[in-house]
């Protein structure tokens, strides 16, 4: 299966959930191309992904350095002013380049970010099953501004207005192969953990789009995980007071200072 996949150029959105999705679908057998802007070809050429590059896609830099590319506002004057952008004319410009390379490449489906909707509107033109991958749940999707700026854009594509315009989920009355336990808020929190344990926390923050490096442990780390260092510690005090032989220490590939 050919598999389109689109998200905004952010760092945090393309490396940690993108990237992971379309090398899964790569080593299952399916041909996969990444769809965004030309800024973020040398991630997407680090990790062995087909990229096609957006032209009129504008990083985040570029939206806040260049006010008149948002016909919106200002994106620095509100938050709500560059959701309803995402969800307005640059989703608009987005869908035009998508479908632009969609003439080309052929997909069979297409899979987008939850926060990226021009792949929404190009898959409802072109009439290709697509999938989200929702890391966020609970995000501005439901917002009624997001609501009124994508019918805005699908009037544009000559599409009828709907009431949840992107946000209709599959329902399947199997349970998941992986588990009830599978929500978008697990995968971030397994991905964040799996990130923190191989590199130190800062380097994580970094890596993950995250601000602060509180963010990251206090928020997107599991916590229950189990550990041997514990027992370690409590056997180097053991010896301190008792002066008896400690456990030996295990060995770990990633240790910690």
């Amino acid at each position: 299966m050919r598999v389109l996949m689109t998200c905004q150029p952010f760092y945090s959105h393309l490396v940690p959930v993108l990237v992971t999705a379309a090398k899964a679908l790569q080593r299952a057998g399916h041909e996969v191309a990444v769809a965004t802007a030309p800024a973020v070809a040398p991630h997407l050429a680090r990790a062995g992904i087909e990229h096609l590059p957006l032209p009129n896609v504008l990083t985040l830099t570029e939206l806040v350095a260049d006010p008149a590319a948002v016909p919106e506002g200002d994106v620095r004057e509100a938050a709500s002013t560059l959701t309803i952008a995402f969800a307005g004319s640059l989703a608009g410009a987005f869908a035009r380049d998508v479908l632009a390379v969609a003439g080309s490449w052929k997909p069979d489906v297409l899979v987008r970010l939850c926060k990226e909707f021009g792949g929404y509107l190009a898959a409802e033109r072109l009439g290709l099953p697509q999938a989200v991958l929702d890391t966020s749940p609970f995000s501005a999707l439901n917002l009624p501004l997001v609501r009124d700026a994508l019918n805005g854009q699908r009037a544009e594509f000559g599409l009828d207005t709907v009431d949840e315009p992107g946000i209709r989920r599959a329902s399947c009355s199997r349970p998941s192969r992986i588990g009830d336990w599978f929500t978008p808020r697990t995968f971030r929190r397994t991905v964040a953990t799996l990130v923190t344990d191989a590199l130190q926390a800062r380097e994580a923050s970094d890596l993950l789009g995250h601000s602060r490096v509180s963010q990251t442990t206090d928020t997107h780390v599991g916590r229950n995980l189990p550990s041997r260092r514990p027992a370690v510690v409590l056997g180097v005090l053991d010896v301190a007071k008792n002066g008896s032989k400690p456990a030996p220490r295990s060995k770990s590939k990633n240790p910690r200072p």
